[in-house]
């Protein structure tokens, strides 16, 4: 990585996976604030498009199953900014995208998502957290609607069921465990300061979210294109916005205020509701 000299008096923020979809929202809105980010992904040819597009971005190929490469990225960036203000843990890999791999086996698929999905992110956060003490600083966890219920995006497709266990049931798997690691990192004393959140985006315009409409089970299937006909499937650009500004300023969308004005909780699920959605398009720049 090159050397980088960020800009007096903004922020620092790292995403990953921060090439596509979601992230790449979220990267460009900071962006778009004239802060410094950084982004990791695993597809070259993404990564130069996104610094094509943004010379002052710093975007690094990174294989997050590889820990000591993912430590190596964070500790890099961190060096190179000065520090950090927020971490955004995006990337995921899904168990759908070894349907169509016959060179991974069944244990190979769980290991290599336990090292992308865990993994990773533990150590992203573990390298990271004196700088993020330092900053009293961000972690933002995206999760998914289809381990939580009674909620507005609530997926239609009960998360037990054969076909999500068939298309991401190892995915959730990993959710919930990095969930579990979060709320215990939230308890320890020595991690006072840092906000911890996690993020529900709902249904999503993804590169994701296609493919599993084209490899999933019938019924995920089904259920995707279903959304997508309602328009019920989300602009990631919109999704990215919402969570960089959370991120940025510790407050969630009102829907009664139409403000961001609701200090966000250590701990707390947020669900990106229609409302924020609504808002966001109603004042696209």
């Amino acid at each position: 990585m090159k050397s980088y000299k960020p800009l007096p008096g903004k922020g620092r923020f790292v995403v990953t996976g921060g090439t596509e979809g979601i992230g790449k929202g979220i990267a460009e809105e900071f962006l778009l604030r004239n802060n410094s980010v950084a982004i990791c992904a695993r597809t070259k040819e993404n990564l130069e498009r996104m610094k094509d597009a943004h010379p002052e971005l710093i975007a690094e190929r990174v294989d997050l199953s590889d820990r000591h490469a993912t430590r190596d990225f964070i500790q890099e960036v961190i060096y190179n900014l000065g520090g950090l203000d927020a971490l955004i843990l995006n990337a995921s890999i899904f168990d759908f995208d070894f349907k169509k791999r016959t060179d991974v086996s069944k244990d190979g698929v769980r290991k290599e998502m336990f090292q992308v999905n865990e993994v990773a992110n533990i150590t992203l956060i573990r390298t990271s957290k004196e700088a993020l003490k330092k900053s009293r600083g961000v972690i933002v966890f995206l999760t998914t609607r289809f381990i939580s219920k009674d909620i507005e995006t609530a997926s239609s497709i009960d998360g037990q069921s054969a076909a999500a266990q068939e298309d991401i049931g190892q995915y959730l798997t990993n959710k919930k465990r990095m969930r579990a690691y979060l709320d215990e990192f939230i308890k320890d004393e020595q991690n006072s300061g840092i906000l911890v959140f996690s993020v529900i985006p709902g249904t999503t315009n993804t590169t994701a979210n296609k493919r599993l409409i084209e490899v999933g089970t019938s019924e995920m299937s089904t259920a995707k294109i279903e959304e997508r006909v309602a328009g019920r499937e989300r602009d990631p650009r919109l999704v990215g916005r919402i969570i960089a500004k959370m991120t940025a300023i510790r407050k969630k969308f009102n829907s009664e205020t139409c403000q961001y004005d609701t200090a966000i909780k250590n701990g707390e699920i947020v669900e990106i509701s229609n409302a924020a959605i609504e808002f966001e398009k109603a004042n696209q720049e």
